[in-house]
């Protein structure tokens, strides 16, 4: 952790003693780069989704044809079932 918020070069120049203040400050920096990197992921992540949401809406791949179609297909297999099932029991 020290190493990473800058605080020291190399391993070999930790002292065997810190400052709780040293500790304190470290962390707050590894926190700060941390809440940077998330926020920056964040945004790229909304960035991506975006983009995809544009070309999904330019082959209008919607929710709603989507869902029409799911729709059509669990009807056509239920009247192939009642049919299958009228069949049968003649």
């Amino acid at each position: 952790m020290l190493l990473w918020a800058g605080r020291f070069k190399k391993e070999e120049d930790i002292p065997a003693l810190l400052s709780a203040e040293v500790i304190k400050a470290a962390t707050s920096r590894v926190r700060i780069k941390i809440c940077y990197i998330t926020m920056a992921l964040t945004l790229l992540g909304c960035l991506v989704m975006i983009i995809s949401g544009k070309q999904a809406a330019r082959r209008e791949d919607t929710l709603l044809r989507m869902n029409t179609e799911k729709k059509a297909m669990r009807r056509a297999e239920a009247e192939t079932n009642l049919e299958a099932a009228a069949m049968k029991a003649q």
